[in-house]
């Protein structure tokens, strides 16, 4: 039963659905925005260098001078600056006696010998009051402690996914987030109390089981309410809810500024989500797939109750019969497909290879350029909040081109300028402190433009009985991309802090070169069987423009019953899209921002299990 035959009945987007929306916008910004991004302050390493107890009794010097005897000069990220590991390997006790029994002020001798830091560390409070890194001395030689926590969330996020959507498309889309919510809100609240920081990267393993699943599966649940029509809008609209998540985090680390406090907050809190389990409805979709009828009668009735719709008792099953007699037929062609098709012709098979390497490219990109913020050597909430609201013009933008310029020039310009932003930063002098931090959101703005679009072209680019197969291999691609990118950002400790940024940028302007020879996707039908599929694109001219539809004849296409249609299923919980398939410009997953932005985070979206 196709729930988009009824929602013309009992409206499209009602108030009904426009309630549940807005509350479903909730744990699918807010939760899911904490859950990934809180460990940017949990973790931070502030400035540190050696401890020297030695000194201590000095109080004839202040603290600077007292760091300028201990601590001895390195160059770092361009720069001369006081060690983070090292100190002076003297008896400092002897050397203070000696210069204040002459009246003077003991000074450094740049030959003295060096050694590694013995009494532990002293950290600038300055910006952060204490992390977890400061609290357990997770620096220097434990340093890439916080890169493995980061990069085993992603590796528990692949799998988590998968879980999490198995048990929405076995029980319900109501019970996983129940169990997405419970687990989530109690691992949030152990990993605030690690006996040491090996703990804490179990917990936030675990943890990132509930990512991205915490932010699919509830706005899946509003997305499945809607008509296709509404989807692009909805998900543009999340996606402003998700940035604006991310500022929010950004000013309550900054208020807090203590890791054990922003941990409970941004996670405790969320409990009341459980409430949820009573307010919100079973997705009538779900229910329909799997012959519930009468549990999807109640909703139907409930949806134009609210809606002020009048519809007679037992709606849906007027349209069962009907249901059946139109898809017998397709049924029967999509069996007749299989994943090796991809692999087996050429043109989608090159399709297929450009889509992965592009959607590895945005999520390594996206996810490194926002966890990699805070590392900008400007204020790290500051740093986070701009980074954060540079998504919404973008956003927005992206919304009105993809679908006035196409998708494959628009995703090619938005990765290039980004990716030639980053990349200059290699030309801003040292002791330019701002110059990265606009080239790197410049960069932010081009990626996060790029995911607005990307995630529909691919699904455009493939046919209909291959479609989720092919997004299922570019999401798990993708996702093992980004257990790399926190060892991207990590080349900062080694060789500076404009390396990864510079590393993202290449990977940015080669993946624009990649979408250069996909074929443009606006207002043409979406193939269907494997023919199709591999005939789409064959002849594409590479300098070829978006061709311009006439509303005149849009409407004319769109009224015409014969007009071919596109088969879209959704036996999987990330499908949302029209299972039928709208035609000309709607022709395509119209759930784009959805899948976009579920891939940003953490892109583990195993969401693209569109079968």
């Amino acid at each position: 039963m196709d729930l988009d035959d009824i929602l013309p009945y009992v409206g499209k987007f009602g108030l009904y659905q426009k309630l549940i929306y807005v509350i479903l916008c909730i744990p699918a910004s807010i939760p899911a925005v904490f859950t990934l991004f809180n460990v940017v302050f949990i973790s931070a390493t502030p400035e540190h260098w050696c401890r020297v107890p030695e000194i201590d009794f000095l109080y004839q010097m202040t603290p600077s001078e007292r760091k300028s005897l201990t601590i001895p000069l390195e160059k770092r990220d361009g720069r001369i600056q006081h060690s983070r590991c090292k100190m002076f390997d003297v008896n400092f006790t002897q050397v203070a006696y000696d210069a204040l029994s002459q009246g003077m002020k003991p000074v450094a001798d740049p030959n003295w010998p060096k050694t590694t830091c013995r009494h532990g560390w002293v950290y600038d409070r300055e910006v952060f009051e204490n992390t977890l890194v400061s609290e357990m001395d997770v620096v220097c030689t434990e340093s890439w402690k916080p890169t493995l926590a980061t990069s085993l969330f992603y590796a528990g996020s692949l799998f988590g996914n998968i879980l999490f959507g198995y048990i929405a498309d076995k029980f319900g889309r109501k019970i996983s987030f129940l169990a997405l919510v419970v687990t989530n809100v109690l691992l949030g609240i152990i990993a605030a109390f690690p006996s040491n920081y090996t703990a804490y990267i179990v917990y936030r393993t675990l943890i990132g089981f509930t990512f991205p699943s915490i932010f699919q599966i509830p706005f899946i649940m509003g997305l499945e309410l809607m008509s296709p029509d509404k989807r692009t809008f909805s998900g543009i609209v999340v996606c402003v809810f998700f940035a604006s998540a991310m500022a929010l985090l950004a000013g309550i680390a900054a208020a807090v500024r203590e890791w054990f406090k922003l941990s409970l907050i941004t996670s405790a809190p969320f409990i009341f989500l459980v409430a949820y389990w009573w307010i919100l409805p079973e997705s009538p979709r779900w229910l329909l797939s799997n012959n519930r009828i009468d549990e999807a009668e109640v909703i139907i009735q409930k949806i134009a109750k609210v809606n002020k719709k009048e519809i007679p008792p037992n709606f849906i099953r007027t349209f069962l019969e009907e249901w059946k007699d139109t898809n017998s037929e397709v049924k029967g062609e999509e069996s007749k497909a299989y994943i090796l098709d991809l692999f087996r012709n050429r043109n989608l098979c090159k399709k297929v290879t450009i889509v992965s390497f592009v959607w590895v490219v945005n999520a390594v990109v996206y996810s490194g350029l926002s966890l990699g913020a805070s590392q900008l050597g400007v204020n790290a909430y500051l740093a986070f909040a701009i980074s954060s609201l540079v998504e919404i013009p973008a956003d927005l933008l992206v919304w009105y081109a993809m679908d006035a310029w196409g998708r494959r020039w628009v995703t090619c310009g938005t990765m290039l300028v980004g990716g030639l932003a980053c990349i200059c930063t290699i030309f801003i002098p040292n002791d330019n402190v701002w110059g990265p931090v606009i080239l790197s959101n410049i960069g932010k703005f081009g990626i996060a433009a790029s995911f607005a679009v990307i995630y529909v072209y691919a699904g455009e680019l493939f046919p209909t009985v291959l479609r989720g197969s092919a997004m299922a291999i570019g999401s798990v691609v993708s996702s093992v991309g980004l257990i790399a990118a926190p060892h991207i950002l990590y080349l900062s400790e080694l060789y500076g802090r404009a390396v990864p940024i510079i590393i993202m940028g290449i990977m940015s302007v080669a993946g624009a070169t990649a979408v250069a020879f996909l074929p443009e996707t606006l207002n043409t039908h979406l193939p269907q069987t494997v023919k199709d599929g591999e005939e789409f694109g064959k002849n594409m001219k590479f300098w070829s423009c978006v061709k311009r539809k006439s509303s005149k004849k849009n409407e004319q296409t769109r009224s015409n019953p014969e007009s071919p249609q596109v088969e879209m299923q959704s036996p999987s919980i990330w499908n949302t899209s029209d299972e039928r398939g709208p035609s000309v410009k709607e022709d395509c997953l119209i759930d784009t921002s959805k899948q976009s932005l579920t891939n940003k985070l953490d892109n583990n979206s195993t969401n693209a299990l569109i079968t």
